[in-house]
């Protein structure tokens, strides 16, 4: 069974996020792959191989996209610094009781990227600052982890681009998680802006690229 054309897109509520995991955000170092004088993303990134039911995690954490994908950053080997382990641990048992079960239990290997988006007086958060796209894998996966003072970010798919509607947008709250075929669908998030003003305003995420090996 070719699993990318039998499953589009669902949301679903991930448990309860530890403590420490929410902390962790805080501590994300800068995105050094934004453009020119632009602040608005931190992040961590790491691999996991789910083999014979059993994941292997890996220690390179570079992460590549073809520019023809990511007209934004893509062409570039882009290394980020690794996920702390405990974080890192957490999502992947989310990833194994929350979304390999939906394909069956395939083997997998999985991108975690553990991002937050700010906002401030001075500028404008911009979650998917290359627009609507594809990222290129089999699934991708985007939980909601936490947010504060901001406005906007609502997560939208469509099928097509020339469509006038989308086929699923709602501003995901923490917790739940969007899943949908990156091969049949094109994601955007709208810019977020802090509500109040002279305070930033943050949003937590970790998007899960997934390609079924």
């Amino acid at each position: 069974m070719d699993i990318s054309k039998e499953i589009e897109f669902c949301v679903k509520t991930v448990p309860p996020l530890s403590e420490g995991l929410l902390n962790s955000y805080a501590n994300l170092p800068q995105d050094n792959y934004l453009q020119e004088n632009q602040i608005f993303r931190r992040r961590r990134f790491s691999i996991a191989k789910l083999k014979n039911s059993k994941i292997n995690t890996e220690t390179q954490t570079k992460f590549f996209q073809d520019d023809t994908i990511n007209h934004y950053a893509g062409g570039l080997d882009r290394i980020f610094e690794p996920l702390e382990t405990a974080v890192r641990d957490e999502f992947i048992s989310i990833y194994l009781s929350c979304i390999s079960p939906i394909f069956g239990d395939p083997d997998s290997e999985i991108g975690l990227h553990q991002i937050r988006i700010t906002c401030e007086d001075e500028y404008v958060g911009h979650p998917v600052p290359e627009g609507w796209h594809t990222d290129g894998f089999d699934f991708v996966a985007i939980v909601c982890v936490a947010g504060s003072n901001f406005s906007g970010g609502t997560s939208r798919i469509k099928s097509d681009l020339e469509l006038d509607h989308d086929s699923f947008s709602r501003t995901l709250k923490p917790t739940e998680m969007l899943i949908f075929n990156d091969r049949k669908y094109f994601h955007h998030t709208d810019p977020i802006n802090n509500l109040r003003r002279g305070e930033m305003g943050y949003r937590d995420i970790l998007v899960i690229t997934i390609s079924i090996l």
